[in-house]
């Protein structure tokens, strides 16, 4: 199944795991980041539902945190940057920031994010 039975199916039911799962794990497994971007961005566009976009994020992360790698470090930060730019959920965002390596080009991008975080929280 390609990324358009993806999308129907997500539109369709917007928790259906499995079929995401089907189609994350082989972009996990043998895809580039490109790849994810793709399979990721067919699922925003889908899943106009914030708390089952939520869910499906946790389980890519979760999936992710298994194969390990470039492609889970990219992935991490995918999922950071919907939380905070799509659902508006910086906590959440946050989250996932926090675990990216340090020395990443993804962690030296969010400099700006997190002194507005922590200026929002004043904990500057």
């Amino acid at each position: 199944m390609g990324l358009e039975e993806l999308r129907d199916a997500l539109e369709q039911n917007p928790n259906d795991t499995r079929t995401f799962q089907t189609h994350l794990e082989p972009v996990l497994r043998e895809g580039t980041t490109d790849d994810f971007d793709a399979f990721l961005d067919t699922v925003c566009e889908a899943v106009q539902d914030d708390e089952s976009l939520a869910n499906l994020l946790r389980a890519a992360d979760f999936k992710a945190k298994s194969v390990g790698g470039d492609i889970a470090v990219h992935v991490t930060f995918r999922i950071g940057s919907v939380f905070r730019d799509r659902l508006r959920n910086d906590d959440m965002a946050e989250m996932y920031f926090r675990r990216l390596p340090a020395d990443s080009d993804y962690a030296m991008s969010l400099e700006h994010f997190y002194i507005e975080f922590y200026i929002g929280k004043e904990n500057w």
